[in-house]
């Protein structure tokens, strides 16, 4: 279903989405998007701004509203990737504690150094913490995202709460969803028990009197739960769609046209990743060769531009003096520029492996 270029062309997608949204929400007039929790108002406030004739805010609006949705894609390629590598045929066997140990240690090492630099920018900056010590502690044990702060929507720093997510889904794929052999239950029934429960407790949720529940589930898995599902289910059942690129056309604009719908539906917005997975393969199977090799070099960088860019944003926050398009750009690349470096320092530091006696 998907190459290796078009696997990290999609990373550049999502990675481009998600730097540029955490920068541009931010903004003063920017719409607020619906991410964690669902809020009409959201969706109304962009039909009326459509309503009224698109100005040169029109990149901030896009970026603020839909930006968020690159995370979804980076689940549906961690579960596509995790089938391609570990049940392959030939994929040697991995113990749970080895599994589990090792991709936390990867995703450590990825991290540790960006995290020191913005905890200490936040006390030069603040002269503070930015958040309470247990934070920044259980930020090292990419726990935050299961701790019950006073406000949940507020896990320093900002995007890394995405690291304990993923450590959450390599645990739920390692011991439930692992499918070595052939068996049907873990092939078909796991991904679809995870996509059931991921969506069921949130279809009751929709009331403004749940919204702080929503809100802390919403940070673990139960707000990628399809996207990990989906992503499962393609990698082992999809192999080759050879759909010509009208097909893939068509299937981008229906589904970019469900994802602006379901900013004003709650049942809708809950299937909303989905589609926008959809539209972004389809996207980039409709893509000129330029633009795939310009998205596949993002996405190679993808994983250092998601450290570097938080420590970016605390320098770079724009001003009157220039358009809000080039303090985009300046962002971006500092962000980019910044991602390049921390590959570079990283490339010193040497791998942690934990490894078990067969």
């Amino acid at each position: 279903m998907l190459n290796r270029a078009e696997c990290s062309a999609l990373k550049g997608i999502g990675i481009l989405g998600i730097m540029l949204h955490n920068y541009c929400h931010w903004l003063p007039g920017a719409i607020k998007e619906n991410e964690y929790n669902f809020d009409i108002n959201h969706g109304l406030q962009l039909q009326d701004y459509f309503a009224g004739g698109i100005d040169h805010y029109v990149l901030v609006q896009l970026l603020s509203v839909f930006g968020h949705y690159g995370v979804p894609v980076f689940i549906f390629l961690s579960a596509f990737g995790l089938v391609q590598k570990y049940e392959r045929p030939d994929a040697p066997l991995v113990g749970s504690f080895e599994f589990i140990g090792n991709h936390y240690l990867k995703l450590f090492r990825l991290m540790i150094l960006g995290y020191i630099i913005i905890h200490v920018s936040c006390l030069v900056i603040y002269g503070k913490w930015a958040t309470p010590l247990e934070y920044v502690i259980g930020g090292l044990f990419m726990v935050t995202n299961v701790m019950q702060a006073p406000n949940p929507s507020f896990v320093y720093p900002g995007p890394y709460w995405f690291l304990g997510l993923m450590v959450e889904l390599y645990i739920i794929y390692r011991l439930l969803l692992y499918r070595p052999g052939r068996s049907m239950w873990r092939g078909v029934g796991g991904p679809l028990l995870l996509i059931v429960v991921s969506w069921l407790p949130q279809v009751f949720l929709g009331d403004p009197v749940h919204q702080f529940t929503l809100l802390s589930m919403r940070y673990n898995f139960f707000q990628v739960g399809l996207a990990f599902g989906l992503g499962l289910l393609c990698a082992r059942y999809l192999p080759q769609l050879n759909w010509s690129k009208w097909v893939w056309a068509a299937i981008m604009v229906v589904a970019l046209v469900v994802v602006y719908l379901a900013q004003l539906n709650y049942q809708l917005w809950l299937w909303a990743h989905l589609f926008v997975i959809l539209a972004a393969v389809g996207f980039i199977k409709i893509a000129p060769q330029w633009l795939m090799k310009a998205l596949v070099w993002v996405g190679a960088l993808s994983s250092f531009i998601f450290i570097v860019h938080p420590i970016v944003r605390l320098y770079v926050f724009g001003s009157d003096v220039i358009s809000v398009q080039m303090w985009i750009l300046i962002y971006a690349a500092l962000s980019i520029l910044g991602a390049m470096l921390y590959r570079w320092v990283l490339s010193f530091v040497p791998q942690f492996q934990i490894k078990t006696k067969r």
